[in-house]
Formats: C-alpha cells, sequence, structure tokens
C-alpha cells in the first residue's frame, strides 16, 4: 500500500533477518536504502547480515557508513571490529571492538579483541581479552539458566 516507504522494508528485512531468509532480507535492506540512504539501522542490518555469511568485504562499506552517520552505534562497531579481525586488518579491529566492549553481554567482543590482540603480538592484552570473554559468557549463562529456572517454577505453580 505505501511501496515507498523506507522503513516498511527495514522493518521486514530485519524479521527476514532474524528468520536466516537472508536473500529476501537483502532485497528489502537494499530497497529501504534505495528510498533512504541515511537509514542507519538498514546500514547496520546489511552489515550483520554479510558478517553472519563471512562475506566481511561486503559489510564493511554498510557498517563504515553507518558510523559515519551515527558513531555511537556501538552494534555496527561490534560488527566492524569482527570483519576487520576476518580481513586480517587487526589494528582496525581493536578500535573498533574497544567502542563496543563495555556493552559486550556474551562475551564475543571480547573474544575477537582477543583474536586481534593476539595477531598483533599483544599476548597479555589478549590474554586479559580471553579471560573477560569467558568471565561474560559465564556470567550470561547463569543469567539466562536462572530465567529459565525461574519461568519453570512460575509455569509449576500456576498448576
Amino acid at each position: 500500500m505505501r511501496p515507498d516507504e523506507a522503513e516498511l522494508y527495514e522493518t521486514r528485512g530485519e524479521l527476514y533477518l532474524t528468520k536466516k531468509s537472508d536473500e529476501k532480507a537483502r532485497r528489502d535492506l537494499e530497497k529501504a536504502l534505495a528510498l533512504d540512504s541515511s537509514r542507519t539501522h538498514a546500514l547496520c542490518l546489511l552489515g550483520r547480515l554479510y558478517v553472519q555469511k563471512r562475506e566481511a568485504e561486503k559489510a564493511v562499506p554498510y557498517l563504515q557508513k553507518a558510523l559515519r552517520l551515527q558513531p555511537d552505534l556501538v552494534e555496527a562497531s561490534s560488527l566492524l571490529g569482527t570483519a576487520y579481525v576476518r580481513l586480517g586488518q587487526f589494528a582496525s579491529a581493536v578500535s573498533e571492538l574497544q567502542k563496543a566492549a563495555p556493552i559486550d553481554f556474551y562475551g564475543n567482543v571480547h573474544y575477537q579483541l582477543y583474536l586481534a590482540y593476539r595477531k598483533l603480538g599483544q599476548s597479555e592484552l589478549a590474554q586479559k581479552a580471553l579471560e573477560r570473554s569467558q568471565d561474560l559468557r559465564r556470567t550470561s549463562a547463569e543469567s539466562h539458566q536462572a530465567l529459565v529456572m525461574g519461568a519453570g517454577k512460575m509455569e509449576g505453580e500456576s498448576q
């Protein structure tokens, strides 16, 4: 009904990405950007799509543009850092990953930092990043387990 509404394509593209329908996601996100090239969320989502598909070289321009438009977009920094690690651009990776490190919940950002520091020969920083990654993974797993156990108790109580 509104074929010129970029936000609709972006939203549907995100839904397709969540459902692992990569080709449909790519098509809708590109359409959103064709209608409005300044949609940082769509840029970030396309970058995420390509990072997930291990096509880092395709991800980089989308993520760089998203960060030019919105420098504090931490998700884009995390994804760009991961793309840089995969491309062997370790110093650039560290710069981006450090921006995302404060909001790392699962330990993924710190693991990427570990890889980058290790490749740069910074073994002490690599070890600290790996330890932090392991701590975050353990903490997030415990948090999820507590949620599941709490939900199970609530279900059991209602019977």
